[in-house]
């Protein structure tokens, strides 16, 4: 349901004030980490105050720093606990919810507290109806105002800076691997079809695509891992263990690929009757393109270093809780395009 232009402009302008005042508590912009992506990018305060909400932990924040001299109760329960959230993210924020749901019906807060609105987790939760939220905004804002002043930042204090994660990194990862992931099916379909159609001889299509259908499946895996990463909150993403994880199979994939390559392909010279029958595949891959299609896998490989150096380099890594394993993921892609840079050297040298 959207609500009418007039109500839209005016909750987007009570929502930027509020989160603008949120972000002035102390500790309350650590959540942000958990937003998804597309929340800590978007610019519209209605959908980053709503997300924020949904998380429901922020909210049990909140009321827990109002006054303990009247007599509110304490929620204690502040952060995430990391075993339920992983185990049912939605469970364990919907029952963040409830405990605060629950709080401000209590006699205290409606005692002391004036333009609380009770909601219910669905009320929240539901999508399709603003109504929930936009008790949310009134309840969130009269206990933001009750809030005693010590909890605020104040005038000559920094207020903290949320930095944003290395969105378009991720991005260019994610798209980097996607991309990858086509050319190499490609690549296997084209060695399908050349080898059941007898285009040209065994022995030479064994040299041209070596271990194509590991590089392929090795790479099905490495994107499986890449997009499970680039979907949750920064602060929980584990690029460097993914690559420490895959760096021993990549060495065993990669090294052989690249020493054939370099042994074996960079210098072959198809006949011309090899061509011709290879011709009737240029719409997979120009025959006269196939060595430089083939050579893919040694520049692409080279690439990831540079990608995770950029994850590094942005300002959120001083506060990313990984940022030691992901150095050590780098170090572990250094390490394998180590040797395959000595492999191309000395083939190189050989030839």
């Amino acid at each position: 349901m959207q609500p009418d232009p007039p109500q839209s402009m005016s909750r987007s302008a009570h929502c930027s004030k509020l989160l603008a005042r949120l972000m002035q508590i102390r500790g309350f912009s650590n959540y942000l980490s958990r937003l998804p992506l597309a929340s800590i990018d978007t610019n519209d305060p209605v959908t980053k105050l709503w997300d924020i909400f949904e998380l429901g932990v922020p909210l049990c924040y909140l009321f827990d720093l109002l006054p303990e001299n009247c007599g509110f109760n304490k929620i204690n329960h502040s952060e995430f606990q990391e075993y339920q959230y992983d185990a049912n993210p939605d469970r364990a924020k919907l029952h963040a919810i409830a405990l605060f749901a629950v709080q401000i019906r209590t006699e205290k807060v409606i005692e002391h507290i004036t333009g609380c609105e009770a909601f219910t987790v669905t009320d929240l939760w539901d999508h399709n109806s603003t109504d929930g939220f936009a008790k949310a905004v009134v309840t969130v804002t009269a206990i933001t105002n009750y809030l005693p002043p010590d909890v605020f930042i104040g005038p000559s204090e920094k207020l903290p800076v949320y930095i944003h994660p290395p969105n378009q990194a991720i991005r260019e990862l994610v798209e980097f691997e996607r991309s990858y992931v086509r050319d190499l099916e490609t690549m296997q379909n084209y060695a399908t079809v050349v080898a059941q159609s007898n285009l040209i001889d065994t022995e030479t299509n064994n040299r041209l695509f070596a271990n194509t259908n590991e590089l392929v499946k090795f790479h099905h895996k490495l994107l499986a891992g890449v997009t499970a990463n680039a979907e949750v909150p920064w602060q929980e993403q584990r690029w460097g263990l993914l690559f420490l994880e895959t760096e021993k199979e990549l060495g065993e994939i990669y090294v052989p690929y690249c020493m054939n390559y370099f042994t074996n392909i960079a210098n072959i010279e198809l006949s011309p009757e090899q061509k011709r029958n290879l011709s009737i595949l240029n719409h997979l891959i120009p025959v006269n393109q196939l060595p430089a299609f083939l050579s893919r896998p040694m520049g692409r490989v080279r690439r990831y270093p540079l990608l995770l150096d950029s994850f590094l380099k942005a300002p959120s890594a001083t506060i990313y809780q990984h940022c030691e394993e992901l150095k050590r993921g780098l170090q572990a892609f250094k390490r394998v395009t180590d040797i395959i840079n000595e492999a191309q050297r000395r083939g190189e040298k050989d030839s």
